[in-house]
């Protein structure tokens, strides 16, 4: 049982990190900055591929302005392309692809604002609920747009695309000596910075990793750092609370064990003491009622058999004044609608008469409460 706690832990461990460092290098982006990472020269010096079926377009912007450098069809070759375009210069530049509106697939949702420390993988679990594609056939990205702290709600807005789309872009513009750094979705006319980044995370740090310069290793390398004393706090922390989860669960397992032991007795003493009352409830109305027939009884007068069926009772015998019987037991508070039940006969052998006699029982006694 321990084993097998220890590998789920250990999956779910894994998980957490692959997640948390998916978070942890998309936000390093945004921390560094624009001056160590050269984001600003890039930016000056972008390049912008708008990729359409029936063309290709590359824009350069220089000074914040965009200018056309030329077009071309999916069909052209390498070298027509790098007539215009210079795969260095290239490499120097921030290269943005953008796939038509229609490629891209816009959803959003409200999830719960603890979402947003494993948001990756929130939405990587919802993914088969917000694509029509499965969740292995496509690429996504996503934008916090909005945090609700009141309803403890995060608006998320995620970009999706199938990787067969993506996948072909990539390729073509490879195919021309070109590798994009980023690859969105929107309309081609629009020539905004983009939000979102469907590249797939090895082509993306290929990218990036032939742009740092030696002071973005260095922060890079303390950043890996920071993350590995992170990662070992998590880790310890992951540890002892699964300490103390196990000592509490052992601990509840002895009390739960202690508590169906003193259940069992209990309901053990409760049915034997049932069994009891029942037992005294069936045994104490008939010696009382057989005490108070010898009471009223009159001399002469002998019983070969007495039923007592519930709340009612037959006699049978012989009396030498059988005709007063009826009388007689009637005197009792204990016995009503006293009656013969078959004519009275004549016994000469013992001079007397034999009789069959009904009553109704109503016994109480102060036991029954």
């Amino acid at each position: 049982m321990n084993l097998s706690l220890s590998n789920e832990h250990t999956t779910d461990l894994k998980s957490e990190l692959k997640s948390f460092w998916a978070w942890w290098t998309k936000e390093l982006a945004t921390l560094i900055p624009a001056l160590l990472t050269g984001a600003n020269n890039q930016g000056k010096r972008a390049l912008l591929v708008l990729l359409d079926r029936e063309k290709t377009v590359f824009l350069a912007r220089r000074n914040q302005h965009w200018e056309e450098l030329g077009q071309f069809h999916p069909g052209s070759t390498a070298a027509e392309v790098q007539t215009i375009i210079n795969p260095r210069k290239a490499k120097k530049r921030q290269v943005v692809a953008r796939l038509p509106h229609a490629s891209g697939l816009r959803r959003e949702l409200e999830l719960p604002l603890a979402a947003e420390q494993d948001l990756h993988q929130v939405l990587t679990h919802q993914m088969d609920t917000l694509s029509p594609y499965p969740p292995d056939e496509i690429y996504f990205d996503y934008q916090i747009r909005g945090r609700d702290i009141k309803k403890r709600t995060l608006q998320v807005e995620v970009l999706l695309a199938p990787k067969h789309v993506v996948d072909d872009a990539v390729v073509r513009l490879e195919k021309w000596g070109i590798t994009p750094e980023i690859l969105d979705s929107g309309e081609l006319e629009q020539t905004g910075q983009p939000e979102y980044n469907l590249l797939p995370a090895p082509l993306t740090l290929q990218k990036n990793r032939s742009s740092l310069s030696r002071l973005n290793k260095l922060l890079l390398v303390l950043n890996l750092l920071l993350l590995g004393i992170m990662a070992g706090n998590h880790l310890f922390g992951l540890a002892s609370a699964e300490a103390q989860l196990q000592t509490r669960m052992e601990t509840a397992k002895l009390k739960a064990d202690a508590t169906l032991k003193i259940r069992a007795r209990a309901d053990k003493l409760k049915e034997e003491a049932a069994f009891l009352q029942n037992l005294k409830r069936e045994t104490v109305p008939k010696i009382a009622v057989l005490d108070e027939l010898t009471r009223i009884l009159p001399d002469g007068t002998w019983l070969d058999r007495a039923i007592l069926e519930e709340n009612q009772i037959r006699l049978f015998g012989l009396s030498s004044k059988a005709s007063t019987l009826i009388s007689e037991i009637e005197k009792s508070s204990m016995f009503q609608d006293v009656a013969f039940q078959a004519p009275v006969v004549q016994e000469k052998r013992y001079s007397s008469e034999r009789f069959q006699i009904s009553a109704d029982v109503s016994v109480t006694t102060s036991d029954d409460n």
